[in-house]
């Protein structure tokens, strides 16, 4: 440091002074210059020089109380043996004796622009908690001199609380850290300190506040958020870990204190998952979707669990959260893609249930539009079509019902609900046919009711009678014959097929009634006119035969 001369700042002397108080003043200067001489001018400078200088400057201030550059070339004196406090002390002198001045009048000493802010406490009153942060108050008050002096003391202020805190004198450093930053040393500097002070006494919610705020300030700064992730990890909040990890893997996923706080959170979340399993295995679907929950927003990629919430989400009967937690998988990139036609059944199998329920409500246009749906996700399920059969049953669509239930019956030829609920359809078709008179179609649609279903003497008997209403006596007899073999007590087949085999009973036969007399008409047999004697019109008999 150079040389300093004699008096920097000097407050007016009455005009008229002694001969007596000049030479007390000049006494005053010159030990002042010659405490000088001792700090810059003596090379090499020794404690004792300093020591002697120090002693130097004190006679001054005795002789002139109201001179402040002797306080402050004092001030500087004692930081050169790291006496901090008796420089604070002199520093403070200087600034009592150096006129006041408005904040406004000096555009040197303004605030640093990201000092002057107070992020989520703004609106809160606890003294403690406005000790925390920054103001424009607490600044004009601490910067009254000059802009050097206030840049020197928020410096020193800096330095000795940093001194402190490698001591681990944690309450003490706190105190200067505060005072530096009220005199507007940068913020980031002092809060980061006083966030590891207030970690060192417990103090966790104070250093969560400043790093709120501080992350609020400098939002893509990996390390704040590195830092709050430890303090949450050590509260147990992994929540709140998994989030600001996440943060950290946007602005610098190669950070290398991520690495642990990650395993910290994945073990977490496996915790939880297995928490989940033991829950759906009691029935506790609402305890597992709970851990679930708590799992994902630990590891938003594992697109396992989210499958598992998906179905849990089924099984509960809240199907739109259940289909958006399916949905979402399909469109997680990490997913393991073989397994897609798994996801898929699970999708077609929920909107299956969504659809049973508008059916049940007689909302049938709705329960066909989400069983076609479920039939674009899994369009193998029997079960579906089944569904969707029924539904056009309600509204009277034979041909699509048709359609469905052969579909389900051929992806399952061992289905015999399929199989009998097609085979009735067809016996249905038929007898409507046979009603209308159209015998033909009648008896193809009762063929392929007996094909699917040659279980029910009710087919067989159908299709018998038809066949004797069309005038076909052995198809009729085997049909009526079949009948007698699945259902022996069927009287109506045994009449019918015993009229066929053995005729009408003797006990029924009555003699045979007069025979007319047969007239032979005006043309014989090969459609020759007779000669009018052979012959008789039809009007002549009843004439002739009167008289």
């Amino acid at each position: 440091m150079p040389p300093r001369k004699s008096v920097a700042v000097r407050l007016p002397v009455p005009k008229k002074e002694s001969s007596a108080v000049k030479i007390i003043l000049d006494r005053a200067n010159d030990l002042n210059n010659s405490a000088l001489e001792r700090l810059y001018d003596t090379k090499p400078r020794t404690s004792q020089d300093i020591i002697l200088a120090i002693s130097l400057f004190s006679r001054a201030i005795f002789l002139n109380k109201i001179e402040p550059s002797f306080y402050l070339n004092r001030a500087e004196a004692y930081l050169l043996v790291n006496d901090f406090e008796s420089c604070f002390a002199n520093m403070k002198k200087v600034q009592m004796l150096i006129p006041p001045r408005k904040l406004c009048i000096d555009s040197h000493i303004k605030p640093d622009a990201n000092a002057c802010w107070r992020g989520l406490s703004a609106g809160t009153t606890d003294e403690e908690d406005d000790d925390l942060f920054f103001t424009i108050q607490k600044f004009e008050v601490c910067s009254t001199s000059s802009s050097w002096l206030n840049f020197r003391l928020r410096r020193l202020y800096f330095a000795f609380g940093q001194i402190l805190l490698d001591q681990r004198r944690l309450y003490e450093s706190l105190k200067y850290f505060k005072i530096s930053r009220d005199f507007g040393m940068c913020p980031s500097s002092v809060y980061l300190r006083m966030v590891a002070i207030y970690i060192g006494l417990h103090k966790t919610d104070e250093a969560l506040e400043l790093l709120y705020n501080l992350i609020e300030k400098y939002p893509s700064n990996a390390d704040l958020y590195i830092l709050r992730a430890k303090l949450y990890s050590e509260l147990g909040h992994v929540d709140l870990v998994s989030m600001d990890l996440q943060k950290v893997v946007l602005y610098a996923p190669q950070h290398p204190e991520m690495r642990q706080l990650m395993e910290y959170t994945i073990w977490t979340a496996i915790k939880y998952k297995n928490k989940a399993s033991a829950q759906i295995l009691h029935g506790q679907f609402d305890v597992a979707i709970f851990f679930l929950n708590h799992a994902l927003e630990l590891d938003p990629t594992d697109w396992i669990t989210r499958l598992k919430r998906g179905v849990v989400f089924s099984e509960m009967g809240h199907y739109e959260s259940a289909i958006a937690d399916l949905m979402s998988v399909l469109e997680m990139e990490a997913r393991d893609k073989e397994r897609d036609f798994e996801v898929n059944s699970y999708i077609a199998s929920v909107y299956n249930k969504l659809g049973v329920d508008h059916y049940l409500n007689q909302n049938y246009l709705d329960a066909i539009a989400v069983f076609t749906k479920a039939l674009r996700f899994n369009s193998t399920e029997g079960i579906i079509y089944k569904n969707l059969a029924d539904c056009y049953l309600a509204t009277n669509e034979e041909s699509k019902r048709e359609h469905c239930l052969s579909r389900a019956f051929h992806l399952d030829s061992s289905d015999d609900e399929s199989r009998e609920r097609l085979a009735a359809l067809y016996f249905q078709r038929g007898e409507n046919a046979i009603f209308s008179g159209h015998y033909p179609y009648g008896l193809i649609e009762l063929s392929k009711a007996i094909d699917l279903n040659p279980t029910v003497p009710l087919y067989f008997f159908e299709r018998g009678r038809t066949h004797i209403l069309a005038e076909q006596m052995d198809l009729a007899r085997e049909d009526l014959s079949t009948v007698l073999r699945l259902e022996p007590n069927h009287r109506d087949a045994a009449a019918m097929l015993d009229q066929l085999t053995r005729g009408i009973p003797s006990e029924a036969l009555q003699p045979f009634p007069p025979q007319k007399k047969v007239v032979k008409g005006p043309f014989d047999t090969t459609g020759k006119t007779r000669l009018v004697k052979e012959s008789i019109l039809p009007l002549e008999v009843n004439t002739r035969s009167k008289q």
